[in-house]
């Protein structure tokens, strides 16, 4: 049982109710619109490009949800499906698509949805070839001439109709994610290039397209890209990169592990703002050389840590932990080097660590070094650490942990700001979870208990101790639905799972 609100199913009766009520259509605001729009995928935000509606096409043109335009749906898309997107991209530009408020009433948003209906009439005739279609005869045109668009800036025009100074709100995409696409090539950057809504491109993710081979290509642009974030596969091509000068304002790097030890090298030698570094995916044999680590050891600058599936020896992790000092998040995922003695020196270096996960690094225990700063801990399949002390933690979880009624007071006894337990596949019973929630359940908002042996007298416990519950998901266990019902008696509560 899932009584989540239906979130998915009201977004779709609202984009049913907007494509079908006219009248409902001319009244509705750019706030709730964005708010709609933003839960869907592109498809389907496309349609309201070649709504009859003027004020919905208007909202269409003006909405946030341009800033970030993810593509990873379209699995199966090949290099003419984006130099399709580029193409009718282009013709909005080229129309003059743009919607606007005015300076006067900048903030009101109710006068800028009446100026929305007004202005839609004088610009009828420029919007009705901007019908979303899949025209192959559609050319990406490329508008090196026009400096206005490089720069994602305001451009301010007169409205003739009642000389007012209207400001009018470019679309253009800041983030592009096209992960999957494991067809497309690397002739779709020279579509990318030429399109102008995605000339200001900050944000680029390109996971898992296995066709693309080099990447130089998103580089030639007339004007120079300030890539912020990368998410890149690995690319099989001779060609050597060139891009690596290119890269001085990148904050945050995600690499698959089968990058080489001289390319990671590079790319550290050349973002000197690198503040995110992700790593995924190496099995085979260990990417930090002695050269590498020593220019690693020396990036202070970065603060947020991710390792997923590599292999990196324990002593490796002590000295990462002992250089990077400014690190405030850490994410070591399945390692089965790395110890507590590693995780107690991050715990001792980092002053400023707020996040920690260190999920199936299954021979993790012992932790036991205190830390005031940490905030969330997720542990969830290493050894039970009876000895944490993260007095202001808020989220935890420790799946698979035992909890027992022996060792539940020792570990959650210092923990009385929880918001977010997951305490799952733990083996607690009803007992236990008495002891837990009498020390962690006050402020808690989300619980998830699912694979325990507790029966519906824990219903009663949550009931007790759990005042302020709005999410708890009580999957395989010994709980009946109706039970379970009772528990919609805590007022902020409005999700239980159950099966």
């Amino acid at each position: 049982m899932d009584n989540n609100c239906s979130t998915t199913n009201e977004i779709r009766l609202g984009v049913s109710t907007l494509i079908i009520s006219n009248n409902i259509l001319n009244k509705i605001s750019k706030p709730l619109f964005d708010s709609i729009v933003n839960e869907m995928d592109f498809k389907t935000f496309f349609r309201f490009g070649s709504s009859v509606c003027k004020h919905l096409r208007s909202l269409f043109f003006y909405s946030n949800r341009w800033r970030v335009m993810d593509l990873s749906f379209m699995v199966e898309a090949q290099d003419k499906v984006i130099y399709r997107l580029c193409s009718i991209l282009n013709q909005y530009f080229n129309n003059n698509n743009f919607n606007f408020i005015d300076r006067i009433s900048e903030n009101n948003n109710e006068t800028n949805d009446n100026n929305h209906n007004e202005d839609d009439e004088d610009n009828e005739n420029n919007n009705n070839n901007n019908e979303i279609v899949e025209n192959s005869n559609n050319e990406t045109t490329e508008n090196n001439n026009n400096n206005d668009h490089h720069n994602n800036i305001i451009i301010i025009k007169e409205n003739k109709k009642n000389k007012k100074t209207r400001i009018f709100h470019s679309f253009y995409i800041e983030t592009l994610i096209m992960d999957k696409l494991y067809k497309i090539t690397s002739n779709v950057f020279k579509y990318i290039n030429n399109c102008v809504a995605m000339s200001n491109i900050e944000n680029l993710s390109i996971n898992d397209c296995l066709s693309i081979k080099f990447f130089n290509g998103f580089f030639e642009t007339p004007h120079q890209r300030k890539i912020v974030s990368l998410s890149l596969p690995t690319f099989i091509s001779s060609e050597p990169p060139n891009y690596f000068k290119k890269l001085g304002s990148l904050t945050s790097l995600n690499l698959p592990g089968t990058v080489e030890s001289i390319q990671l090298y590079k790319y550290l030698e050349s973002c000197p703002l690198l503040t995110k570094l992700m790593l995924s995916y190496r099995s085979k044999d260990s990417l930090f050389n002695p050269s590498l680590l020593e220019k690693l050891y020396k990036c202070k600058q970065i603060t947020h840590l991710t390792l997923v599936n590599m292999i990196i020896r324990n002593d490796i992790f002590i000295s990462l932990f002992m250089s990077l000092t400014n690190l405030q998040v850490i994410n070591i995922y399945n390692n089965f080097q790395i110890t507590g003695g590693a995780i107690n020196t991050a715990l001792e270096s980092m002053p400023n660590l707020r996040e920690l996960s260190i999920d199936f690094c299954r021979n993790v225990g012992n932790i036991n070094v205190h830390s005031e700063t940490l905030k969330t801990f997720r542990s969830s399949y290493t050894l039970t650490c009876p000895e944490i002390s993260f007095p202001n933690l808020n989220d935890l979880s420790i799946i698979d942990w035992n909890i027992t009624k022996d060792n539940c007071f020792s570990i959650f006894s210092k923990l009385n700001k929880l918001k977010f337990l997951n305490i799952s596949k733990t083996k607690i019973d009803d007992e236990v979870l008495e002891n837990v929630l009498s020390l962690v359940g006050e402020g808690l908002e989300t619980l998830n208990l699912s694979s325990n042996q507790i029966t519906d007298k824990s219903i009663d416990i949550i009931l007790n101790h759990c005042k302020t519950l709005c999410k708890v998901y009580l999957n395989n266990t010994l709980i009946s639905t109706e039970k379970a019902n009772e528990l919609y008696k805590l007022k902020n509560l409005y999700v239980i799972k159950i099966n």
